[in-house]
């Protein structure tokens, strides 16, 4: 779920021709989900396994962005 969402959201800055950073990804992906009543229990989920599902492996740079 949050890596296809993250996914989702460099995929959409990608095809805006935005540069989008880890920390915005995790920002709109992770503290955005767990406010919403379906996804509240991410709360309860480690963050180091959320942030891991937010990067992405292999990146051209080498950080996780795509551009």
């Amino acid at each position: 779920m949050v890596f296809n969402d993250a996914l989702a959201a460099r995929e959409a800055a990608f095809l805006a021709g935005a540069t989008i950073t880890d920390t915005e990804v995790q920002r709109r992906v992770i503290t955005s989900a767990k406010a919403t009543p379906d996804r509240s229990w991410l709360a309860e989920v480690a963050s180091v396994a959320l942030v891991q599902a937010c990067k992405t492996r292999g990146a051209p740079t080498g950080t996780g962005s795509i551009r």
